[in-house]
């Protein structure tokens, strides 16, 4: 299933920016882990499309684009 997340979080590793998002599933609050900002685009409050597992899910892939 497709659903909206939100950038928490935006760090600066050696050479990348990270950014760690969250997303509901049926009112339940999901955080994902940190994922490198390739294209150093997104900021804290911006939205990303996440596909997750609908039987678990903890199981997702953030649809950078």
């Amino acid at each position: 299933k497709v659903t909206e997340s939100v950038v928490v979080d935006r760090k600066k590793s050696k050479n990348d920016w990270l950014i760690n998002c969250k997303y509901y599933v049926n009112k339940t609050e999901f955080v994902t882990f940190y994922h490198t900002d390739e294209k150093n685009k997104y900021r804290i409050g911006d939205t990303i499309e996440l596909i997750y597992n609908k039987e678990f899910p903890r199981m997702y892939k953030i649809d950078f684009q």
